[in-house]
């Protein structure tokens, strides 16, 4: 049986052991708050807090931009000098997408 060559508990290089990684949280934040996030442009998304008190805009698969943004803390002030780093907004932006083309692919299958 074939095993997988990425390590268990990283993604791009960064451990998400911890309860507190990004990864994590976008996956927390999908879970709990995917439903209210809003594609309001073919590259635009509007996407709740972990506390659904504000939100932010994620650009993702912009073909003018090299890579995704955000307008929050955390992307402006913290990944905006590695770019192998996502907030977790942007990641959750990514898990929809993920899922939409997975729900695609099955009903593409199914014809």
């Amino acid at each position: 049986m074939a095993t997988s060559s990425v390590p268990v508990g990283s993604l791009a290089g960064e451990s998400f052991a911890g309860a507190g990684s990004r990864e994590s949280r976008a996956l927390d934040l999908w879970e709990s708050r995917g439903h209210q996030i809003e594609q309001i442009w073919a590259d635009l998304y509007i996407v709740p807090s972990a506390d659904g008190e504000r939100t932010y805009r994620v650009r993702y698969g912009s073909e003018s931009s090299a890579r995704e943004e955000c307008n929050c803390d955390d992307a402006v002030y913290r990944t905006n000098d590695d770019p192998q780093l996502s907030c977790k907004h942007v990641l959750a932006v990514a898990i929809l997408r993920a899922k939409r083309r997975a729900r695609y692919r099955a009903r593409r299958a199914a014809l």
